[in-house]
């Protein structure tokens, strides 16, 4: 098995050394630290299922030694029936190397079936699913697998739903973990939100769900005193956002807000304007909120009630929209009573119509506008009164 192993690398070495140098030397290191007992195993799972050398070497030490080949062939076909690809087959493996070994009958065809007949998947859906979730295959069927999946289809009644959220809810088959999830579904019920809305925020942020009730109900307050609307969608985006992170991020992120001069009181307007502006990260913060106060001159009111402006790319849309007005204030295009935000917040096609494409006798305006200019100095833009 070595020798055959290591004629196949080598014989594909010979026409690229680079790509399979590196593979021959990781086989030599793994043949020279360890015993052959797992060489048939590499090699099976090279060959058969996609992984390199390296990820074969590292799952062959978490199974069992392949001694026949009958069984991991009925598990290959078995994936293959449910229109697996190549490239899905590579990465089931590679996550979880034990189904190799698995009963394809006992063991993987239940819930195939289960997810086919019962829950009317599709085939490729079903390998959408174990591509999302790799705890699905190994879990026990009528302990986690169904308790879960009965309890998802329940909350978000559609496959197409339920589909959604396996792809985002990549913990959720071990372990009965959705009973994590159902005190803080309580809660929010307790709170009076809509069935609807816990769906949408179920599909939107699983994650938001997944913290211990006394954390959970602990944001759920927080959001209610800032005066959301348990009825309305955005009382749960909100939980979506708070929840999507630690609390300590949350409170860095307020207290960089607070250090170019807003107050709570404007975090928590600017929050209910538009709460996904809080998933920022505290670095984009800093820089956005250094360029609008310092280098144009902006109030932070300007900020907390256009928190749009804090979603936006510096680099691809606020610096290439200086650079075009301030060639069009500098040569006298456009008025100097122009409001500043509010052309910052247009819309790509208006901007573009209003202040590009009607100048387009100006080879600067389209070079300005696709950052061909460099990084302008905007003093300009700060001096006059928008």
């Amino acid at each position: 098995m070595l020798r055959l192993f290591s004629k196949n690398l080598l014989h594909k070495s010979s026409s690229n050394n680079h790509v399979y140098l590196p593979q021959i030397q990781s086989l030599v290191q793994f043949c020279t630290n360890s015993t052959n007992y797992h060489l048939p195993t590499v090699s099976y799972l090279i060959e058969k299922c996609g992984l390199s050398l390296d990820s074969a070497i590292s799952a062959s030490k978490k199974i069992s030694k392949i001694k026949s080949t009958d069984k991991p062939d009925l598990v290959l076909q078995l994936f293959k029936t449910y229109g697996f690809t190549e490239t899905q087959l590579t990465k089931v493996f590679t996550i979880c190397p034990k189904l190799i070994l698995a009963d394809p009958v006992k063991n993987l065809k239940p819930k195939f079936e289960y997810f086919e007949s019962t829950l009317g998947f599709s085939k490729p859906d079903i390998a959408t699913i174990i591509c999302s979730n790799n705890t699905f295959l190994p879990g026990i069927l009528t302990n986690q697998v169904i308790p879960t999946l009965n309890f998802l289809k329940s909350l978000l009644k559609t496959n197409g739903n339920v589909l959604m959220a396996l792809k985002r809810y990549y913990w959720g088959l071990n372990q009965n973990s959705y009973q994590i999830v159902e005190p803080n579904i309580a809660t929010l019920r307790l709170h009076g939100v809509p069935e609807f809305n816990i769906s949408k925020l179920f599909m939107i942020e699983p994650r938001a769900l997944t913290h211990t009730n006394v954390r959970f109900k602990e944001i759920v307050t927080a959001i209610e005193k800032m005066g959301f609307d348990p009825g309305a969608r955005s009382f749960v985006l909100a939980i979506s956002v708070m929840g999507s992170m630690a609390k300590s991020l949350w409170e860095k992120k307020v207290e960089v807000y607070k250090s170019f001069g807003l107050s709570e009181k404007d975090v928590i307007s600017a929050f209910k304007l538009l709460p996904q502006h809080m998933r920022t990260s505290e670095k984009k913060i800093r820089t956005l909120m250094d360029f609008y106060l310092n280098e144009l001159g902006l109030q932070p009111s300007d900020v907390s009630k256009n928190p749009n402006l804090m979603l936006v790319s510096l680099k691809m849309k606020i610096i290439p929209r200086c650079s075009v007005l301030l060639f069009l204030l500098s040569n006298g295009l456009v008025k100097k009573d122009l409001n500043l935000v509010q052309t910052l917040k247009t819309e790509k096609k208006t901007f573009e119509k209003k202040y590009v494409n009607k100048y387009k006798e100006y080879p600067e305006v389209l070079k300005a506008y696709k950052g061909e200019l460099g990084y302008p100095r905007l003093e300009t833009l700060r001096l006059m009164n928008f």
